[in-house]
C-alpha cells in the first residue's frame, strides 16, 4: 500500500518537535515501518547485549536520562564553577589533549618541547570560527590557564593545576563513576530481560 505524502511529512514534524521517538517513524497505511515498542541498538553494542536487537523502552528511557543528566551536569559545572564559558572550556580541553598526545606519540621538537597546538589545528578540530577560537584563546590566556609559545603554538599553563581544578576532576571522577554504574544497571538488566 502506498504511504501519501501528507502522513508522512505529517510523522515526520512530528519526530522533529520530539512526539516520536527516533525510529519509530511510522503510519498506518505502512506497516512495514519498524514497532513503535522498539527503538533499535547501535550495531556497535551488539556485541555487549548478545543476540537483543532492541532496546525495550523504558530501559532506553532511563538509560538516556542517566546519561543526559551526566553531561548537562558536567556542562554546569564547567562553566559555574571553572568561571568559564562552553567554548572557553572545550578550547582548553583542546589544548590539553593534543599537548598530551603530541607529547606521547611525535618526535620531540627541540625547538618548541611543549608541541602545542597550533590556532589552524584547533579551528579545524572545534569547527568554531577562526576569530571565535583566537578570541577565546586569548580570554584563556589572560585567565592563566593556557599560554601561547614563540612560534605561536597553544600549550597549558601549568600553573593553572591548583587545588580547585584538582577538587573539580576529583569530583567529576566520582560523579562519572556513579553514572557509569547506575547506566550498567540498567544495561544488564536489558540483556537480562533479552534472554529470558
Amino acid at each position: 500500500m502506498i504511504t501519501s505524502r501528507k502522513s508522512t511529512h505529517t510523522a515526520k514534524n512530528r519526530l522533529k518537535m520530539g512526539r516520536l521517538p527516533q525510529g519509530t517513524l511510522r503510519t498506518d497505511t505502512n506497516p512495514e515501518a519498524p514497532s513503535p515498542k522498539k527503538t533499535a541498538i547501535n550495531p556497535l553494542f551488539a556485541d555487549k547485549f548478545g543476540p537483543a536487537t532492541a532496546l525495550p523502552p523504558e530501559q532506553f528511557t532511563a538509560a538516556s536520562f542517566l546519561v543526559n543528566r551526566y553531561l548537562m551536569d558536567h556542562m554546569r559545572r564547567l562553566v559555574r564553577e571553572l568561571d568559564a564559558d562552553f567554548d572557553q572550556m572545550y578550547l582548553w580541553g583542546l589544548v590539553s589533549h593534543l599537548q598530551l598526545l603530541k607529547a606521547q606519540f611525535q618526535q620531540p621538537d627541540q625547538n618548541n618541547p611543549a608541541q602545542g597546538a597550533k590556532l589552524s589545528e584547533l579551528t579545524q578540530i572545534s569547527g568554531l570560527p577562526r576569530e571565535t577560537v583566537r578570541r577565546k584563546l586569548k580570554q584563556l590566556a589572560s585567565n592563566g590557564r593556557i599560554q601561547q609559545t614563540d612560534d605561536g603554538r597553544w600549550v597549558l599553563d601549568t600553573r593553572c593545576l591548583d587545588d580547585k581544578l584538582i577538587r573539580f576532576t576529583l569530583d567529576t571522577i566520582h560523579r562519572l563513576r556513579e553514572t557509569a554504574a547506575a547506566l550498567e544497571n540498567v544495561l544488564v538488566g536489558t540483556q537480562r530481560h533479552a534472554s529470558e
